[in-house]
C-alpha cells in the first residue's frame, strides 16, 4: 500500500512538473505571445521553444547554434520594448492575433503575431528570430 502511494505521489508531482514547466497550458494567446517575445528577446531558445509552433523549432535551434547577430542588432533587440495591445480569437476558437506595440527608442510600430492551437495549447506560428 505505501509503494502504491508513493507511485501516486510520483505521478502527480511529476505531472504537476510536466505542466508547469511545458509551452501553453491554459494560457491565454496574451499570455503566450508575451512569454515567447520576452524568450526571443533574452536570447532564452529552451523557453522560446515551449511557446512556438513545432516546424519553427529547427529555425531556433539554428540560431541558437549560429549565434551570429550584429552587435548593432543585438542592442537594439535588448533595448526593444515590447507592448501586448489586443488579442483576437478567431469564431472555432483555434487561431488568435495578438498585436504586438514595439518601441526602440524614439520609434515605435505595431505588429500583428499570429498564434494556433497545436496540441491543444496555443503557440506562436508567426518567425521570431
Amino acid at each position: 500500500m505505501k509503494n502504491k502511494l508513493k507511485t501516486l505521489l510520483f505521478a502527480v508531482l511529476a505531472s504537476m512538473v510536466f505542466i508547469g514547466c511545458g509551452g501553453g497550458g491554459n494560457l491565454s494567446p496574451k499570455e503566450v505571445a508575451e512569454k515567447a517575445i520576452n524568450a526571443a528577446k533574452n536570447y532564452d531558445y529552451k523557453t522560446l521553444k515551449n511557446y512556438v509552433v513545432k516546424s519553427q523549432i529547427p529555425a531556433i535551434e539554428e540560431a541558437e547554434k549560429s549565434n551570429d547577430e550584429s552587435s548593432e542588432d543585438k542592442e537594439l533587440r535588448e533595448s526593444a520594448i515590447f507592448e501586448v495591445i489586443s488579442e483576437t480569437i478567431s469564431d472555432d476558437g483555434n487561431s488568435a492575433t495578438v498585436n504586438v506595440k514595439i518601441t526602440v527608442g524614439d520609434n515605435s510600430f505595431e505588429n500583428d503575431l499570429d498564434l494556433v492551437k497545436e496540441d491543444g495549447q496555443w503557440k506562436v506560428s508567426d518567425k521570431l528570430l
